[in-house]
């Protein structure tokens, strides 16, 4: 039994050992293949480029383009050795929640408000941002509803809903304001049929009004 535990241990650190070097062996197959220091720095930040005037090239076996401990191993003075910045991101503002308590206050609802971030070609960064609605914000909301008899259940059920609106608004903000607009249908096929423009209702044995399509009923109103 005791051996068995020795074997499968060894066989973890065997592989554990070949992952870590496929992928060093990845990132210096990477940086020796490029063969200008822009493209160089631009390809991983393990890479690093010497700009020694006097160091040999990669015909010599020794690339210009490669990680710094190699570049120091084969004679590149290390004030040589240029290296990528690997970026920054720093907050310039970033004030806290603001909610809107008088007139023409301006709110704060996104955290944070600035950012300057310096981030290298072809890679990237996460900035985190975090958003609060603020109470009592301006809020315009304005239904269009058609009121032909296909939209009947529709029309009922925004009626029965309109208190429960108000209230549910009125826990983010004071200052709300709700509209409602109504269309019809054109009298033309395939939204009514021929003989029924005074009665779109008549397929469905049932009363309504006639089409209309430049009447617009809306009403703003703050409750």
């Amino acid at each position: 039994m005791r051996s068995l535990e020795v074997l499968v241990l060894v066989i973890a650190l065997c592989h554990e050992w070949c992952h870590s070097e496929t992928v060093e062996t990845k990132t210096l197959r990477l940086c020796i293949s490029q063969n200008s220091c822009e493209n160089c720095l631009e390809a991983s930040l393990s890479c690093a480029w010497c700009s020694d005037w006097s160091y040999t090239n990669s015909s010599h076996g020794k690339p210009r383009c490669n990680v710094p401990e190699r570049l120091k191993d084969f004679g590149c003075p290390p004030e040589e050795i240029r290296t990528a910045h690997p970026g920054s991101v720093t907050l310039v503002e970033d004030f806290n929640f603001k909610d809107v308590e008088v007139a023409d206050e301006i709110p704060v609802q996104l955290r944070p408000q600035k950012v300057k971030a310096k981030i290298r070609p072809n890679s990237k960064t996460v900035i985190q941002l975090r958003y609060r609605p603020a109470k009592n914000y301006p809020l315009d909301l304005y239904y269009l509803m058609d009121l032909t008899w296909s939209m009947k259940d529709d029309k009922d059920t925004l009626v029965s809903l309109g208190w429960n609106m108000t209230n549910t608004l009125e826990r983010f903000t004071n200052k709300f304001r709700l509209g409602f607009g109504t269309y019809a249908d054109k009298p033309l096929m395939p939204f009514v049929f021929p003989g029924h423009e005074e009665n779109p209702c008549k397929s469905a044995l049932a009363e309504c009004s006639p089409l209309y399509i430049k009447e617009v009923y809306v009403d703003y109103f703050k409750l």
